[in-house]
């Protein structure tokens, strides 16, 4: 019998991302919720999504590092985004707090989308583009892990996405890519291609 492929969450903890385990139940597929007590699994794709942010003290490299060994599909959305960046061997902003001003998602900046990068050409177009505000997780290219590749940032150049450059299928991103309907065209491709790639 054929084992159902399964892709993993990994959130950080007291952290329960309930609008991807929506999307992934109407899509009828696979998935296991990682805690500090699971075991790997032989998942086929590792999705890593919080809105806390990313502390070096979190307990949960092995995930990350069993996922980068077998080559498995790997997608990181805000504290997921950090904590690629950081296991790849990236700094982390140690002073800075974080703060969710929910009236700021009424308002759109500036990124621009790097041509010729994995993350442009999922999205389908390259150059600026206005999003949606959100967290500044206050990665720049001074703290940018050197095997990994800015395929997206602000006006004042701060790193709104990241990606491994090669073959592999390693991207991190800011933004929350739950609701379809307040994304820029194209970019619930990123999500799409992500489970495509860790179900094909």
């Amino acid at each position: 019998m054929i084992k159902k492929k399964t892709i993993g969450l990994l959130t950080p903890s007291n952290e329960f991302p309930s609008e991807y385990v929506k999307i992934l139940e109407k899509l009828g597929l696979n998935y296991k919720i990682i805690t500090n007590s699971s075991i790997y699994d032989g998942y086929t794709g590792l999705l890593c999504v919080g809105k806390k942010k990313f502390s070096k003290e979190e307990k949960i490299f092995d995930y990350l590092e069993n996922a980068d060994k077998t080559n498995i599909p790997i997608l990181g959305i805000g504290w997921g985004m950090e904590f690629l960046n950081f296991f790849y061997g990236g700094k982390i902003s140690e002073n800075i707090t974080l703060k969710e001003d929910h009236e700021n998602f009424k308002i759109k900046h500036s990124i621009f989308l790097v041509p010729g990068a994995k993350t442009s050409f999922i999205i389908g177009g390259s150059g600026w583009v206005n999003i949606f505000s959100h967290i500044d997780r206050q990665i720049s290219n001074n703290s940018l892990a050197s095997n990994l590749f800015a395929s997206a940032y602000t006006s004042n150049l701060r790193i709104e996405a990241l990606e491994k450059p090669g073959h592999h299928w390693v991207l991190g991103v800011q933004w929350s890519l739950d609701d379809q309907k307040i994304l820029p065209a194209g970019f619930q491709n990123i999500l799409f291609s992500f489970i495509e790639n860790s179900t094909d």
